[in-house]
C-alpha cells in the first residue's frame, strides 16, 4: 500500500503523471454516462475536468477533499431526468 493507502489496480508502469490523470478521467467518463449514483476516490488534480464533465452530463456531483489533499472523494448522485 503507499502512503496515502492507495494503489492502482492496474500498474501503468513508464507512463507520465498526465497519462494516468487521463486514463482516470476516461474510466470516470463512462461511469458518468450510466445514471447509476457511485461513490470513488480521484486523483485532486482531476476535479475541474470532473466538474466539466458534470454540467455536460447533468449529473449532482458531491466532492469531499480528503486530509491530504492529493485525492477526493467523489459521490455521484442519479442522472437527471
Amino acid at each position: 500500500m503507499s502512503a496515502h493507502g492507495f494503489e492502482p489496480i492496474l500498474s501503468l508502469d513508464g507512463r507520465s503523471r498526465d497519462y494516468v490523470l487521463g486514463v482516470e478521467m476516461g474510466r470516470l467518463w463512462e461511469q458518468l454516462k450510466d445514471p447509476e449514483p457511485f461513490e470513488q476516490t480521484i486523483h485532486a488534480e482531476n476535479l475541474e475536468i470532473v466538474m466539466r464533465m458534470r454540467e455536460t452530463l447533468d449529473r449532482e456531483i458531491r466532492v469531499e477533499d480528503c486530509p491530504d489533499e492529493t485525492y477526493c472523494y467523489l459521490f455521484c448522485g442519479e442522472r437527471a431526468a
